[in-house]
């Protein structure tokens, strides 16, 4: 029963962000595609030291979507996001969203992971914006190694994802981030990623951006530990 209430929640919250997509009337629509090589230093859970992802992205004032690929060693996977936003002012705007990632690990384990939650993007100087989302997160994994006495196993959880953006220059930008979903990784609550990143608007067609990710587990309580770090380099065509 939670299983399809949310799937219900997902599908009502993500079609109108694709149906506003698609819309003919909506106001300058910007599309962009991008590529991003990947460091990881090796020391988590994460199969891969290499990895690349690569993805579209359409962004309007009133839909947000999102279809990307991750291919790294025994690790690939898919994600799909949409936002809609209904809600716009000014100096900002909310919405809804969701958002869905298949995940395969070579020989180990299969996972759904299906988000749905509120989106909301302030910028009230000119300097300076405030983008957060809180979701929930459902899971569904299948560990091949198990799969006949547990075919599925299956978390509820929330999530969310704050992040601090700073423009001291017009081709400049610096944010910082904690994030407990990114992209291509969905972990349960207490193991968030600490970003920090810059982007270079090279002309109005092109950017290119840095991150560094600090990934820990049970950070929220005492016996917090390290889990691995994460060095992405992006760079971004708009059309």
């Amino acid at each position: 029963m939670k299983l399809k209430f949310f799937l219900l929640q997902a599908v009502l919250l993500l079609s109108p962000a694709l149906l506003f997509a698609q819309a003919q009337n909506d106001t300058q629509p910007t599309h962009s595609v991008f590529m991003t090589p990947i460091y990881n230093t090796g020391n988590g859970f994460d199969p891969y030291q290499l990895a690349f992802e690569f993805g579209y992205t359409y962004e309007s004032e009133k839909a947000t979507a999102l279809a990307a690929g991750f291919l790294g060693e025994e690790d690939y996977q898919f994600t799909a996001q949409g936002i809609w936003w209904p809600f716009r002012w000014s100096k900002g705007r909310m919405g809804l969203g969701a958002k869905y990632n298949f995940t395969y690990f070579q020989e180990l384990s299969i996972t759904n992971n299906i988000l749905a939650g509120f989106w909301l993007e302030t910028q009230p100087v000119s300097w300076f914006s405030l983008k957060v989302n809180t979701v929930s997160l459902y899971k569904m994994r299948t560990i091949f190694a198990i799969r006949d006495t547990n075919p599925v196993l299956t978390n509820l959880t929330m999530g969310f994802d704050l992040s601090l953006h700073f423009y001291p220059f017009y081709w400049y930008e610096f944010y910082t981030a904690i994030r407990t979903h990114e992209l291509f990784r969905y972990n349960l609550l207490g193991s968030p990623a600490l970003c920090a990143g810059s982007v270079f608007h090279l002309s109005a067609l092109q950017e290119l951006g840095a991150e560094a990710r600090v990934r820990y587990t049970d950070f929220f309580t005492n016996s917090a530990m390290f889990d691995s770090c994460e060095f992405a380099l992006r760079l971004r065509w708009f059309f």
